[in-house]
């Protein structure tokens, strides 16, 4: 566990905590009053089935927590030449971390992706699936009919979950729908899961 937010809060521990220590009493008291949002995710899932829901708090946390670091660089910067030096060394470490993270974007993939009106399944979706229908699809992260407002029987599963809902029954209908050929075994599921149309 230390281990973990060592490596992913590198030197901003240090200067959170210091910027915690040297801070006013009140502004002392408000980090107290934030510790929970760190604290709580690290101990319980708050959003059940899925740990990595719970960085929103981790989130929160740390925009807060940078102003103490904030504190802690500008203090220092107003001490000395050395603290000037030190503040501008710890300056540049915390921004190179952040420097760091738009790899991911770098990295990214890159892909173009048709909608309404050039696609011709969603323009026909549009004109023959009405919106009150669920639409049973092997879509996930990106599915074309969530793109012009149909009901989806399954979607992203992280979402079913966070919301409270049971991905894990709707993807067995998916899987059973998708792995037979039996159709009045098909048409059963379709209706008892209210069903209307399948991609």
């Amino acid at each position: 566990w230390l281990t973990f937010w060592a490596v992913n809060l590198g030197v901003s521990i240090v200067t959170i905590t210091l910027g915690v220590v040297f801070a006013p009493a009140g502004k002392k008291r408000f980090a107290l009053f934030l510790l929970p949002l760190f604290l709580i995710p690290n101990l319980i899932h708050i959003s059940g089935r899925h740990p990595f829901d719970d960085h929103k708090f981790f989130n929160i946390w740390i925009a807060f927590m940078n102003c103490y670091s904030a504190f802690f660089l500008v203090l220092l910067y107003k001490k000395n030449v050395l603290g000037k030096i030190i503040s501008g060394f710890l300056l540049l470490l915390l921004v190179a971390s952040g420097v760091i993270n738009t790899f991911v974007i770098k990295n990214d993939v890159y892909a173009t992706i048709q909608d309404y009106p050039k696609n011709e399944f969603l323009t026909w979706s549009i004109k023959n699936i009405p919106s009150d229908k669920v639409v049973l699809t092997n879509g996930e992260i990106y599915d074309p009919l969530s793109m012009i407002g149909k009901k989806l029987y399954l979607g992203r599963v992280q979402y079913i979950n966070v919301y409270g809902g049971n991905a894990g029954e709707r993807l067995l209908v998916k899987q059973a729908v998708y792995s037979t050929h039996d159709e009045k075994n098909i048409k059963k599921l379709l209706k008892a899961n209210n069903i209307s149309f399948v991609v």
